[in-house]
């Protein structure tokens, strides 16, 4: 029998000071030292004043489970590596986890935009729920606060795994905020990769534009990396010579019948900036020029001034779509691939350790979308999605796909759509990435990946290199975007997931689709 991990949990743990001792259970909850974890309904909270809590660690005993099969989310992006497993004691699972047996799914996590990381492992006898509280890579200051670090969420369906994961993404996320039309249009990373101007921008604009035969939903069109004058990095007031203005580009998008949208990387710059807190600069003992004094640390107050005056001129440019990234690896310092359940860079540090790393990330995620203004829509790309839910009306869930190499494309790409779609339209509009239409990718490839996110009812973004539309790209395109720009409610669904990380096999209205990702 599964868990019931809305009961009160047999095992507490705590980690303080680097050490991980077991909490004494009272009526109050579990203590140690001065330090108590209440669970109460499935809420966890932790009081503590001079203790500094690093990790809790909730342990709930079962038995007789049998053989299931198991499927976890992931720390930010997927990276081609999601799929259903065998039990695993040792596997970390972020967020939430499915168990599937006996016909049956039973689903554990816990609600969007909790203030603590939270991961699961379970194995024959056990299930556990660790929550890092920690404030970078030391434990949180909470001097007397009660923090209520995370909701507990739990069900079990007869209903098929993909729409129990559906249900129960819905039921994780009482606010998801999505688009109030469907998202699509054009992105020019994949066919420039930063080698982008004013004028390449315009061709592929009008490409897009002439694509799109929907006059009550235009398509968008989003300057990717490249437009700023220092490479990936700010300050975020000036473009490169080759673009000239970017308020005049935007206005010569919108002439030319696409939204324009632009890309931004908001905490790194390479603009000397000593009145603005950078990560570990307390303990760096230097302003120097290296990559990781140039991380702006996002518990200071004046950086977040900063970050809000840098979205809002993009919204004042005529930006009506804003990609902010990297933001994960800034605050982090490692990809969502490599955090597991260390998380973050060793010696990571900010000024304020009076929050936690989801408190503090959750602020910047705020001042973001309170800066980009009202209909303006934001897409937040090496972000949490757990966190992000109902703040950003889309995310980008998985890593980049790619306008070179065919295998980054299966999987990333179609890895991501089939094992992150559940979150779409639940948490947010589920962006699985862009269909690269370049010569180094034959078409009958990129027409299976662009006909999969045409039927999926989720964004859909093509870049476009220029020696590679002909009218067969065009025709393509054009049929996409009049599916894409209205994409109904039916459900796309992968069914052949529980036994293929790429599956092959999808179907939507009664009808199949079968996908040859392999093909030679």
């Amino acid at each position: 029998m599964f868990a019931d991990i809305m009961a009160r949990p047999d095992i507490c743990y705590l980690t303080a000071g680097n050490a991980t001792r077991r909490c004494r259970e009272t009526g109050d909850g579990f203590v140690l030292d001065d330090a108590v974890v209440a669970v109460d309904g499935g809420c966890v909270a932790v009081t503590a004043c001079e203790t500094k809590p690093e990790k809790i660690e909730l342990v709930w005993r079962q038995s007789e489970i049998g053989d299931p099969l198991v499927l976890g989310d992931a720390w930010e992006r997927g990276y081609g590596d999601m799929c259903w497993r065998m039990l695993d004691p040792e596997e970390i699972m972020p967020w939430y986890f499915m168990a599937y047996e006996g016909g049956r799914t039973h689903c554990f996590g816990v609600r969007t935009q909790p203030n603590a990381f939270c991961y699961w492992r379970m194995g024959e006898g056990f299930i556990s729920l660790t929550l890092d509280v920690r404030a970078g890579s030391v434990g949180v200051e909470l001097k007397g606060r009660r923090l209520e670090a995370a909701s507990l969420v739990q069900a079990v369906s007869n209903e098929r795994p993909f729409l129990a994961a559906r249900g129960f993404c819905r039921m994780m996320c009482g606010h998801d905020l999505t688009p109030a039309k469907p998202v699509y249009g054009g992105n020019d990373w994949y066919c420039s990769y930063g080698n982008n101007s004013y004028d390449s921008i315009m061709l592929q604009a009008n490409r897009i534009s002439e694509c799109s035969r929907n006059p009550d939903n235009r398509p968008y069109m989003v300057v990717d990396d490249g437009w700023e004058l220092l490479t990936c990095s700010g300050p975020w007031a000036n473009c490169r010579g080759s673009f000239g203005d970017m308020a005049r580009l935007a206005e010569d998008m919108e002439r030319c019948g696409v939204t324009p949208g632009i890309w931004i990387r908001p905490l790194y710059t390479q603009e000397r900036t000593p009145q603005l807190a950078k990560i570990n600069a307390d303990i760096s003992g230097n302003e120097g020029m290296s990559a990781r004094e140039q991380t702006l640390d996002p518990t200071d107050d004046a950086v977040l001034e900063q970050v809000g005056r840098d979205i809002r001129r993009l919204h004042d440019w005529g930006y009506k779509l804003i990609k902010h990234d990297y933001s994960t690896y800034d605050i982090m310092g490692l990809w969502g691939r490599d955090m597991g359940s260390g998380l973050i860079a060793p010696g990571r540090r900010f000024r304020d350790s009076s929050r936690t790393t989801a408190e503090i990330i959750k602020r910047l995620y705020l001042t973001i979308r309170e800066s980009a203004g009202e209909g303006v829509t934001v897409i937040g790309c090496n972000t949490i999605g757990h966190l992000a839910a109902g703040i950003f009306e889309l995310q980008r869930t998985g890593g980049d796909t790619s306008g070179r190499e065919w295998t980054r494309t299966k999987n990333m790409g179609v890895n991501t759509l089939a094992f992150r779609l559940p979150q779409n339209g639940t948490f947010f509009a589920a962006d699985a990435d862009c269909i690269g239409i370049t010569r180094s990718i034959p078409w009958e490839k990129n027409r299976l990946w662009l006909d999969a996110v045409m039927r999926s009812g989720s964004p859909l973004f093509a870049s476009i290199a220029e020696d590679a539309y002909d009218r067969t790209v065009k025709e393509a395109l054009t049929h996409a975007f009049d599916i894409a720009s209205v994409q109904g409610d039916s459900l796309f669904e992968p069914v052949n997931w529980m036994t293929r990380r790429l599956p092959t096999i999808w179907q939507k209205n009664g009808e199949r689709y079968t996908y040859d990702w392999d093909m030679i």
